[in-house]
């Protein structure tokens, strides 16, 4: 499932993390505040615009009297160096940015690890924690949070991911390859579309939803598209009940959605024939290129027609004349017959064009086909007369907030779900107690440019998280969807891990 969309922020430089990165309070993690470098190289599109310009179009997270003061001061740097507000970037400068920086709270829950192999790490995530650093979250993050609380050092690779409000089951591979194999077993999986029984890799879901969910094997199959990329909101593509027909500018949309997946199957298929290719031929071994070498070195000046042609294929009707010898790459030598890479491309380009001058206007807007199965496990009423049910979700597609919107789209959304439900209810706070000898606020360093310090700095984020968990319509922290289950099933061996149900699931 997909991260929170978030604008794009600059690459921060690798630091160790203070000794005391965490403090708690009112049920919250909390992050003091740190000074941190923000560091990127100049991207062909900024070269010729000015330092301010680039600052203002490309990070708008500041205002413009805050970049003049920041350069003013110093920290805003080209390489290491002081220079001016009108100073024209230029291909390969480094941007540094120096700031006072703020991390928004999360819930103060453990991050348990479930079990570890020689492979993975399986960990159950508590919800409002975002995977990756992102946004307004470095440290509050679950990998920065392994790493500082749990001594998990080196990199951690997750296998997949989990939205910042979803709970429940994360795996992390201990190798960028071992990450790479489920991968590429997750996309053969979704592109066999397979049912629960033959899948080698399994997600299972429970959510939390409004009203009487039918009983039985429920299969959604809506495609699903971006509507806000800014704020990363999803929607289904739902055909009219009467005549199963889309609207209009659906219809397009969907229309190139079908050419995208044709031409993705026919690279996929492309990659597939060459691996096979090359299997079934590898080229010459070891030896016999040793022994091509030695005879191309002892008749070295000579003519050596025989020879050369083993570089080449002869190729019959070669333009130029009948026979003719032409050079064939290595990618030639594995191209399957009757396929023109260069075609397909150009093909690609020009979806993309048409995509461009539709209604979508971005590729993000491009509907991805999605299926969801849906069990109900119980249907119940709760203290205030209102009916919910608890439901199994398997996603056999891998679509960001896939499982909302085909909830949304079926009418029965996850009941406390801001984005996607149009009323949304509390089920009881995730948040821990606060203790009871609380102490106050600690003292944190402050920045006269930081906008956080000169909006009520740490006191007035704690209030902010606080509020919104108390009210179910700005609640952005949690949700009632849990990854129940994650299973692997590779080779000889099986990776099957759960995460205990939450709170909200007994109902």
């Amino acid at each position: 499932m997909g991260e929170d969309a978030a604008a794009p922020v600059m690459g921060g430089a690798e630091e160790d993390a203070p000794q005391e990165v965490y403090y708690r309070t009112r049920g919250l993690r909390c992050v003091r505040p740190y000074w941190y470098d923000l560091e990127t190289h100049v991207k062909g599109r900024w070269v010729g615009r000015t330092l301010l310009d680039v600052f203002l179009k490309e990070f708008p997270h500041h205002s413009e009297a805050y970049y003049k003061t920041a350069i003013e001061l110093g920290r805003i740097l080209i390489d290491g160096w002081e220079t001016s507000a009108e100073h024209k970037v230029q291909h390969n400068e480094k941007l540094t940015h120096s700031l006072h920086r703020h991390e928004y709270p999360v819930l103060d829950l453990p991050v348990k690890i479930l079990a570890e192999s020689d492979r993975f790490y399986a960990v159950d995530k508590p919800a409002s924690i975002p995977v990756h650093p992102c946004g307004r979250y470095a440290q509050n993050t679950l990998v920065s949070i392994l790493r500082n609380e749990q001594g998990m050092a080196g990199v951690l690779h997750p296998v997949h991911r989990l939205d910042k409000v979803t709970s429940g089951v994360l795996l992390f591979a201990k190798s960028p390859k071992d990450a790479e194999a489920v991968g590429q077993l997750l996309r053969k999986e979704e592109s066999k579309n397979a049912p629960e029984a033959d899948r080698k890799v399994i997600k299972e879901y429970v959510a939390r939803v409004v009203g009487a969910f039918p009983k039985g094997k429920i299969v959604c199959e809506y495609a699903v598209c971006c509507t806000d990329a800014k704020r990363g909101t999803m929607r289904s593509i739902i055909p009219s009940e009467a005549s199963q027909a889309v609207p209009e500018g659906d219809a397009e949309l969907l229309a190139m959605s079908s050419e995208r997946q044709a031409l993705l199957k026919n690279v996929e298929a492309y990659r597939h024939r060459r691996a096979i290719a090359h299997e079934a031929d590898p080229g010459p071994d070891a030896a016999a290129e040793g022994e091509r070498k030695r005879k191309r070195e002892e008749t070295a000046g000579e003519e050596a027609p025989e020879a050369a042609a083993t570089k080449r294929q002869r190729v019959e009707g070669a333009e130029g004349a009948e026979g003719g010898f032409k050079h064939m790459t290595k990618r030639e030598k594995h191209k399957p017959k009757g396929y023109d890479i260069a075609a397909e491309k150009k093909k690609k380009k020009e979806l993309y064009r048409k995509l461009s001058n539709s209604q979508a206007g971005d590729a993000k807007m491009i509907p991805k086909p999605a299926t969801t199965e849906f069990y109900c496990l119980k249907t119940f009423a709760t203290s205030d007369g209102q009916t919910h049910s608890l439901v199994r979700c398997l996603p056999l597609t891998g679509r960001t907030h896939q499982i909302r919107v085909h909830l949304q789209a079926l009418g029965h959304p996850i009941v406390d779900d801001v984005l996607y439900n149009p009323d949304p209810v509390s089920v009881g706070s995730a948040r821990p107690p606060p203790q009871a000898d609380e102490a106050p606020l600690p003292t944190f360093s402050t920045d006269e440019l930081c906008k956080e310090c000169q909006e009520g700095g740490e006191a007035a984020l704690v209030a902010e998280a606080s509020a919104s968990l108390d009210d179910a319509r700005a609640n952005n922290m949690t949700i009632c969807l849990h990854a129940r289950c994650y299973k692997i099933y590779d080779g000889d061996s099986v990776y099957e891990h759960e995460a205990p149900y939450r709170a909200w699931a007994e109902g």
